[in-house]
């Protein structure tokens, strides 16, 4: 049973391009799935140093979902559904005996 205190959103890739009558191909628009419960937890720990020499942190979430095929990216919400943000998935584990997927996440 997963803890929830937010939603996520895949983002969706067409299935295939789409191209106009002359053969050049259309940009189709952003979509995103529908809200998935989930559980976040902020495991930002990593500092580095920029070019400038100055600290900075790169945001890294923890988020467990129902077992699923997980995306490229996501967004990620707070309990009343306020963008948190938008992140990459950087690794994927899934628990098939606890029906869990747990994303590792960074922006």
């Amino acid at each position: 049973m997963i803890w929830t205190n937010g939603y996520i959103q895949w983002k969706l890739t067409p299935e295939s391009a789409v191209f106009d009558e002359d053969g050049i191909p259309i940009r189709q628009e952003e979509t995103w799935s529908e809200f998935i419960e989930c559980g976040y937890e902020d495991t930002t720990t990593l500092t580095a140093k920029s070019r400038e020499n100055s600290d900075y942190k790169q945001q890294q979430l923890s988020v467990r979902v129902k077992l699923q095929e997980p995306k490229e990216r996501l967004r990620i919400y707070d309990k009343g559904k306020q963008l948190l943000g938008e992140f990459v998935v950087t690794r994927v584990n899934q628990y098939s005996y606890i029906a869990e997927t747990h994303l590792i996440c960074s922006r």
